[in-house]
């Protein structure tokens, strides 16, 4: 139980490494407000001694890289944005008016780009998966379907719907029959919210191209053992590249950007001011337990003002609706 995530802040060339087991669904709301904050927000604790304490692909929801000598904020967490690559977009562009002169990047591959952001090499975070989960196509509940599919072969392209993960795509060309069998329709209208990755696949050439909203760990590597004696390119979440290598009508949800950056500050205003708690400690007294991971107590309240956050809500809500 818990959103766990490492912080990392590089400064005068060194970098120290930071827990927590409560934020990572709330780095996005507590790294918006600028490199003031969001320092402040990361050195509530102690850094951790050792270097080597991190959090593997498996435990890390969320983590980022402060690298103040640079000007650089690499990271990836929150909720609903890591998620939906559009509502994404609209909130990273909202983060820069905080962030004048710094670059801000989103950590697509994960805890591993972090750690190797700062030297840690992939081994350390990587889990060996016994698992073989491949694509799915979802009957009872189609709206789950939530991975754009398209295939091209014998001069023409038919696209679909299917439900599959990161350990899906590695699993290689085993997986084509299924694929085949969700694409089969020579125009798409895009049923349920916006898709959380897809694959486009050219069968007589042997390539293909993929992408994810999700960050994922060594995909570029996994894929590519994989799909062996194919050409794999990882998009990382440019969807828009796969509706242009498709060459077919398929109408994805539309948003504007405009109504999304307003979703945006809309949730940022509910959700500016949060009090570290452990609910393991509350469940652990209704239920007289003794036993309690005292990680869990490794929490981080909000920092700054919420007057002054609400001020700066407003004054970019103003921004947004300017002509």
């Amino acid at each position: 139980m818990g959103q766990r995530a490492n912080l990392v802040i590089v400064q005068q060339h060194n970098w120290h490494l930071y827990y927590d087991h409560w934020c990572a669904n709330r780095l996005d709301i507590e790294l918006f407000w600028g490199p003031r904050l969001a320092r402040k927000f990361i050195e509530q604790r102690k850094p951790l001694p050792n270097h080597q304490d991190w959090l593997d692909e498996v435990w890390c929801e969320g983590a980022v890289v402060l690298d103040e000598d640079r000007k650089i904020l690499l990271w990836y967490g929150g909720e609903d944005i890591k998620y939906d690559i559009p509502l994404r977009r609209a909130f990273l562009n909202l983060m820069k008016n905080q962030w004048p002169d710094w670059s801000i990047r989103w950590a697509t591959g994960g805890i591993v780009e972090i750690g190797a952001y700062v030297g840690i090499p992939e081994e350390l975070f990587l889990v060996k998966s016994t698992s073989q989960s491949g694509f799915m196509i979802l009957t009872e509940f189609p709206d789950d379907n939530d991975t754009l599919v398209t295939i091209q072969q014998q001069g023409r392209c038919l696209a679909g719907q299917i439900y599959g993960s990161e350990e899906a795509l590695g699993l290689g060309p085993s997986q084509l029959p299924i694929l085949q069998e969700a694409a089969r329709e020579p125009m798409l209208v895009w049923f349920g919210e916006m898709p959380v990755g897809g694959l486009h696949v050219e069968v007589e050439t042997r390539t293909l191209h993929y992408w994810r909203a999700l960050p994922a760990e060594a995909l570029e590597e996994r894929v590519q053992r994989g799909w062996s004696g194919w050409k794999t390119v990882w998009l990382k979440d440019d969807f828009e590249e796969h509706l242009r290598l498709a060459s077919m009508v398929i109408q994805l949800p539309h948003r504007d950007f405009t109504d999304l950056q307003r979703q945006v500050l809309g949730s940022l205003r509910a959700r500016c001011t949060h009090e570290a708690v452990n609910p393991v400690r509350e469940i652990a007294a209704r239920y007289e337990s003794a036993e309690i991971n005292p990680l869990t107590d490794v929490n981080r309240s909000s920092v700054g003002s919420e007057i002054e956050k609400l001020r700066l809500l407003e004054a970019l809500e103003c921004k947004i609706q300017a002509p």
